[in-house]
């Protein structure tokens, strides 16, 4: 196909696939040039794959891609405090009626109100310790977060009762008060630990956000100070 003149975008398009490729002895002297030796303009956004290190071919030239909707993005959050019911407060940029799960320290939290740039929850149970921000689903996946920041909720312990005249054989049962403990025992994650210094296990018998009940295993030696450690989510 003779040209005649400076092509169009459209024209050029024609004049590859019908001339260019595939390849006819009648038309062009030379073997078909491969479409990864081809760079085409677009006014959408394209599509690239390479394959060790190689671009692939875009088969009908143009390999558009457009976004169905905008992307959600959380921005910040703030939360009133780590007990249940506490308001859970995120901001953020095009957050729509897809976005219908909130989870924060892996906790479920029951939307409120929602906008486009915020949303307000309530959290269903206590936040266990650990370094936590929230999670939000949506039906593409895991709205992404940027640069915010994960808040600290601190483990803390109170009290330990018993402190003394424990059993050196084990089995007493020792009560410890505080906060960020996980709400079960269903809850637990595997980091999470209990011990006393010379690696003597309390077996947990019950849990809640504020309170334990562990069982001590036999102690090395008695009439020993012992100190007690617990982990949680490191």
């Amino acid at each position: 196909m003779p040209l005649s003149g400076p092509l169009s975008f459209d024209e050029a398009t024609d004049f590859m696939t019908s001339t260019i490729k595939p390849y006819n002895g009648a038309t062009i002297v030379y073997n078909p040039m491969p479409y990864e030796m081809i760079k085409t303009q677009h006014t959408n956004p394209q599509i690239v794959m390479t394959v060790d290190s190689l671009p692939a071919a875009c088969r009908k030239v143009d390999c558009d891609f457009l976004y169905a909707d905008a992307a959600p993005e959380m921005t910040s959050f703030s939360l009133a405090a780590n007990a249940a019911g506490s308001l859970l407060t995120i901001t953020g940029t095009d957050f729509t009626d897809r976005v219908y799960r909130i989870v924060h320290g892996g906790i479920g939290c029951t939307v409120e109100t929602k906008s486009a740039t915020s949303i307000t929850c309530n959290l269903d149970e206590d936040i266990p310790a650990g370094s936590w921000k929230p999670v939000l689903t949506d039906y593409f996946g895991e709205v992404p977060s940027g640069s915010v920041s994960a808040v600290t909720v601190p483990l803390v312990i109170v009290s330990l009762t018993p402190n003394s005249d424990v059993n050196p054989n084990g089995g007493t049962l020792l009560t410890i008060e505080g906060s960020g403990f996980f709400n079960s025992l269903a809850q637990a994650s595997d980091d999470f630990s209990i011990m006393f210094n010379g690696g003597v296990p309390c077996n947990i018998k019950s849990i809640s956000s504020t309170q334990i009940t562990c069982a001590p295993e036999t102690f090395p030696t008695e009439n020993t100070s012992y100190t007690l450690t617990m982990t949680i989510n490191s």
